[in-house]
């Protein structure tokens, strides 16, 4: 095995010799435990949140941010303080910080510098003219030393509003660099015109990419990670699979400060500053793709992994589940390829859909829901790609939920934890 492939926090830079060997054994136990047919869960602990959730996301091992609906249907986001007790390991929780963003429906999360700040970008639309928003808080998880515990309660420290005629549909944060993918029709045509939106938190940078490659996707099906001035960029067009990899405009780096948010119409167009590579499947019917949710905290980009289930229209048939791996060298430019094969493929059972799915970011291991539409039968299944596909849950060891209550998943690969968000608001954290 690569260690690539291991499930290693890849913040490994900012930590000391003795930590690096501790996250490297605790990595290899934890692969060796996920390649069992029986994985051991080492310890379960459950959140109390009472309010139907949305989305879930961590943020290291000491942050959790939660999307809730209220009862008047309005989102509302909160951000969870998680502690390990000394003495059984499990983990303690507490809302830190709780606001509503207007009409949102989306977010994304990740640390900006370091631990000590992080950024939520959130998606939506205003609640005046309903036009596309994307909100930017950046949250100091210091903040100021509180009477009441001597725990730092966070604040928010700033907040962007960028509006836009088109729909906002997918959101990616690196460092200080937001992301975010526009939809919006064409006055030409029926079809639809897709649009990168890139914004630098520091500088107030704003640029839109408008490329002839944007196009080539189907609409609202396409996804994107940066890894520091490069964007993978995958998507679904004409049933298959596309890859792309781009260089960043430089401009969006630059240490010229603006003063203010760009209107839409002020808002430069650029292209991308050089085109790495270009991959493209075989055709595969009524099809799905997942890339991993998880942050991006290194710079190294030299593959690159798909997850992408093939469903038949006819219930006596078998579906196919296929990861591929897509080599990168950046170094390169102009190159393209096509009917790229998986690395590796499993049978998917009959009348069977995944929802949801979790790819982890080494993309050797995945956790998904299985349902059995025949026998309205849930499973939370786990993948070890190329070892092992299995039923997540040891049998004899009762879980604090049923399968079928389980509203969103979120798969930690580098901790070995699994959150799981159920219908009552509870969420319970997994760890393996």
């Amino acid at each position: 095995m690569n260690s690539a492939d291991l499930p290693i926090d890849d913040r490994l830079t900012n930590m000391s010799g003795p930590e690096i060997k501790y996250n490297i054994v605790r990595a290899l136990r934890l692969d060796e435990n996920w390649r069992r047919r029986v994985s051991k869960i080492t310890r379960i602990s459950k959140i109390n949140n009472h309010r139907s959730v949305v989305d879930i996301q961590p943020l290291g091992r000491e942050w959790l941010v939660i999307s809730s609906r209220a009862p008047t249907y309005t989102i509302r986001l909160s951000l969870w303080r998680l502690e390990v007790s000394p003495s059984s390991g499990i983990i303690n929780s507490s809302c830190a910080i709780s606001f509503a963003p207007g009409h949102a429906y989306s977010f994304g999360a990740s640390f900006e510098d370091g631990d000590s700040t992080a950024l939520i970008c959130v998606l939506g639309a205003s609640t005046l003219t309903g036009i596309g928003r994307l909100t930017i808080y950046r949250i100091n998880l210091g903040g100021r030393q509180s009477d009441a515990n001597f725990l730092r309660a966070p604040r928010v420290i700033n907040e962007w509003t960028i509006d836009h005629s088109g729909v906002f549909y997918h959101s990616e944060i690196s460092g200080s660099i937001v992301a975010a993918a526009i939809r919006h029709a064409s006055h030409l045509n029926w079809d639809y015109i897709h649009q990168i939106l890139l914004f630098n938190t520091k500088t107030n940078v704003t640029i839109r990419i408008e490329s002839p490659t944007l196009t080539r996707f189907d609409s609202g099906r396409m996804q994107f990670k940066i890894y520091s001035q490069h964007i993978v960029i995958v998507g679904a067009y004409q049933e298959r699979v596309k890859v792309h990899v781009r260089k960043i405009p430089s401009q969006l780096f630059s240490d010229a400060k603006v003063s203010r948010i760009l209107e839409e119409h002020l808002i430069p167009s650029k292209d991308w500053d050089s085109y790495i590579v270009d991959y493209e499947t075989a055709k595969i019917g009524n099809l799905e793709f997942f890339i991993s949710p998880e942050p991006v905290y290194c710079s190294i980009l030299e593959s690159f992994t798909v997850m992408v289930t093939h469903s038949p229209f006819s219930s006596m048939e078998r579906g196919i589940i296929s990861i591929y791996r897509f080599p990168i060298d950046t170094n390169k430019q102009g190159l393209k390829f096509t009917d790229w094969n998986p690395l590796h493929t499993f049978p998917k059972p009959r009348n069977v859909t995944f929802e949801p799915t979790c790819l982890g970011k080494t993309g050797r291991r995945a956790v998904w829901l299985s349902h059995q539409w025949n026998a309205d039968v849930y499973v939370l299944m786990k993948a070890s790609f190329g070892d092992i596909v299995a039923p997540l849950q040891p049998q004899g060891q009762a879980l604090p939920f049923e399968p079928h209550t389980c509203q969103s998943l979120y798969f930690e690969e580098a901790t070995g934890r699994l959150f799981v968000a159920v219908t009552t608001g509870q969420i319970y954290i997994l760890e393996f």
